[in-house]
C-alpha cells in the first residue's frame, strides 16, 4: 500500500498532467486572438506560484518535474508572447534544479523555451543557460562509462544542442564551454542506446551543415 506521501506526489503529478491537457486543448488561442489580451495570462498569473514552488519543494521528484515541464510547455504555447515575463524566471529555475538534479526535464524545459522565444532580445539568457548546461553536464558526463549509464541525458543534451544550432546558432558558437561541450561530443561516441545514438548523430549532421 503506498504511503501518504507517495500518494500526494501522485495526486500532484495526476493534477498538473489534467493542467497540461487543458492548456494543450487551448494552444490556438494566440492565432485566434491576433492582437487581443489573452484570457490564460490572467490565470497563469496565479498558477505560476504554484508552479515555482513545486519546482522547489520536488525538484527531486523526477516525475513531478517531468509534469510541471509539460505543463509550462503546453502554457508557453497557449500564452504565446504573453509568456514572456515568465521565460527567464523559468530558465533560472530549471538551471537551479538541474545542478540540484541532473535530469533532461530540465535540459528540456530550456530547449523548448528556446524553440518558442528564439528571438535576438533573449540571447543573452540562452546563452547563460547553454554555458551553464554545459559546464554542468561536463561533471555529470565525465567519460564513456557515464554516458553509457545515462543515455537519457546525452539524448537531452544533444537535442538540446541540435536546438540550438537550428534556431541560434550565432548563441551556440558564442558558448564558453565549448571545449566541455566537444569533450562529452566523443564521451558519447559509440553509445549503446539507438534513441541517444541517432540524437547524437543528428547533431553531427547539423554541425558539418554550419561549418
Amino acid at each position: 500500500m503506498p504511503t501518504v506521501e507517495r500518494k500526494l506526489i501522485h495526486d500532484i503529478q495526476d493534477l498538473l498532467d489534467l493542467l497540461a491537457d487543458w492548456f494543450q486543448g487551448l494552444e490556438a488561442i494566440p492565432t485566434r486572438l491576433k492582437h487581443e489580451v489573452n484570457p490564460l495570462a490572467n490565470l497563469f498569473v496565479e498558477l505560476w506560484p504554484f508552479i515555482d514552488r513545486l519546482l522547489t519543494e520536488f525538484v527531486n521528484e523526477d516525475g513531478v518535474v517531468e509534469a510541471l515541464c509539460r505543463l509550462v510547455k503546453h502554457g508557453m504555447r497557449a500564452m504565446d508572447s504573453q509568456f514572456v515575463p515568465y521565460l527567464q524566471p523559468l530558465i533560472r529555475k530549471a538551471l537551479t534544479g538541474y545542478q540540484q538534479n541532473s535530469i533532461g526535464s530540465f535540459i528540456y524545459t530550456v530547449e523548448f523555451s528556446l524553440k518558442q522565444f528564439s528571438q535576438s532580445e533573449h540571447q543573452a539568457l540562452f546563452l547563460e543557460a547553454l554555458n551553464f548546461i554545459c559546464s554542468h553536464t561536463i561533471q555529470v558526463l565525465a567519460s564513456a562509462e557515464n554516458c553509457r549509464r545515462s543515455p537519457d541525458l546525452v539524448n537531452d543534451f544533444f537535442g538540446l544542442s541540435t536546438r540550438y544550432l537550428r534556431y541560434n546558432k550565432e548563441v551556440f558558437f558564442s558558448c564558453s564551454q565549448f571545449e566541455s561541450f566537444v569533450t562529452i561530443l566523443l564521451f558519447a561516441v559509440g553509445i549503446e542506446s539507438s534513441e541517444a545514438a541517432t540524437v547524437h548523430s543528428r547533431f553531427i549532421k547539423e554541425l558539418l551543415k554550419v561549418l
